[in-house]
């Protein structure tokens, strides 16, 4: 939602010290904390002196950021996994679209890969766009579970821009309320893995390797007054995500991903998951329908799952698995069913479950033959009724 002061005016305030950290005549000693020689300073590209920079409100921050006590826990996903393999946690939300006029998220999440330990943040939007049409986005963090420190309670800030023809990120540290003391820990990912994507990642080391966070985040188009916020901010302040879990012992490396397990999963628009799959590598996708639709695959189904997840894609991953009949089901209904009773099923599974060599007589108006249950299964039919118009077996 647009209008939303908490996150906002820290990215726009930290964007200056991306741009100066990747400017040619800046040197990386701005990855330092900065003091009151080396305080970093905006690189003077046309990028940043269009920009109309808010300033920090930093009692409406702190209050915001106190007010956000209901923080989205983890009974709220719509979608997580937190078991192994890789990677062993990540989290899918949907955003209220027509938001925001111009870079209006759509979906987003929260990705933490085990082996590397490195979080990833990518966000979804509405409508495509140029990498240049942004102003700044990213991520703000509570490492410390603190309302009371760092910048209104936020103790880190991972900002991008599109800089001097480049997409830009950077890990800031801030430590209180004066801008002099923030300073960049180190650069940061920011990717695009489609024209309506962009994603955001640093390693949790990067964070102080915080067993658990709040986060919340915003992404600003260049022509926007204002920026979409992520979660929504409310009349009771900025909402933020809760992360915990997704270190420890459940967190290993997954199987490999080449086995040949098969899974499936039903989305809204299985051409796009298939794509997504197949770019990263995942075996024997296939896709089914439209919208919406199954796709198929083997492979790491953990490892799919968190593919889609980057993607922006809600899924729930299932086996695709395979059953024979018994010899007798296990149905617990099985003793309501009064017609199979009633043709002696149960003795005739003892002398078999089907076969191919049965002819099984079906005395009917007429048959379906293109039916897939029935396509290439039919033998010759008699007609013994007055109307030849009956459709009969093909």
């Amino acid at each position: 939602m647009k209008g939303g002061i908490a996150h906002r005016a820290a990215l726009a305030s930290v964007a200056a010290l991306v741009a100066s950290l990747f400017a040619p005549h800046v040197a990386h000693a701005a990855t330092t904390p900065a003091t009151t020689s080396n305080t970093a300073t905006a690189s003077a590209s046309p990028h940043d002196a269009t920009w109309t920079q808010p300033p920090v409100d930093m009692r409406a921050v702190t209050g915001a950021f106190k007010r956000s006590t209901s923080s989205s826990p983890s009974s709220t996903r719509t979608f997580e996994g937190t078991s192994a393999p890789n990677p062993c946690y990540y989290s899918i939300w949907s955003d209220p679209a027509n938001d925001a006029p111009e870079l209006d998220a759509v979906s987003y999440g929260a990705l933490y890969d085990c082996p590397s330990g490195t979080w990833t943040f990518p966000v979804t939007t509405r409508d495509n766009w140029a990498s240049s049409e942004l102003d700044f986005g990213g991520v703000v963090f509570d490492t410390d579970n603190n309302p009371n420190d760092g910048n209104g309670g936020f103790d880190y800030v991972l900002v991008g821009i599109y800089d001097q023809g480049t997409l830009q990120a950077a890990l800031i540290r801030t430590p209180d309320t004066n801008q002099n003391d923030w300073f960049v820990v180190s650069s940061a990912g920011i990717t695009r893995s489609g024209s309506n994507q962009i994603s955001f990642s640093i390693p949790n080391t990067s964070l102080g390797s915080p067993a658990n966070l709040r986060w919340a985040g915003t992404l600003k188009g260049l022509s926007e007054q204002g920026e979409d916020d992520f979660p929504d901010s409310t009349a009771q302040g900025q909402p933020v995500h809760f992360e915990d879990g997704y270190t420890g012992s459940g967190c290993t490396v997954g199987v490999d991903a080449s086995l040949t397990s098969q899974s499936y999963t039903v989305v809204d628009d299985p051409q796009a998951a298939a794509v997504a799959l197949q770019a990263a590598g995942q075996p024997s996708v296939t896709a089914t329908g439209t919208h919406p639709g199954v796709v198929h695959f083997s492979g790491d189904p953990a490892r799919a799952g968190a593919i889609l997840a980057g993607a922006g894609i809600p899924a729930t991953v299932s086996a695709d698995l395979s059953r024979r009949f018994q010899a007798t089901t296990d149905d617990p209904d099985l003793g309501q069913q009064w017609s199979l009773n009633a043709v002696k099923a149960q003795q005739a599974w003892d002398v078999t479950t089907g076969s191919p060599a049965v002819v099984v007589a079906d005395l009917d108006s007429g048959a379906d033959g293109t039916h897939p249950d029935l396509a290439g299964k039919l033998v010759a039919g008699e007609d013994f009724t007055v109307n030849p118009a009956v459709p009969l077996s093909p």
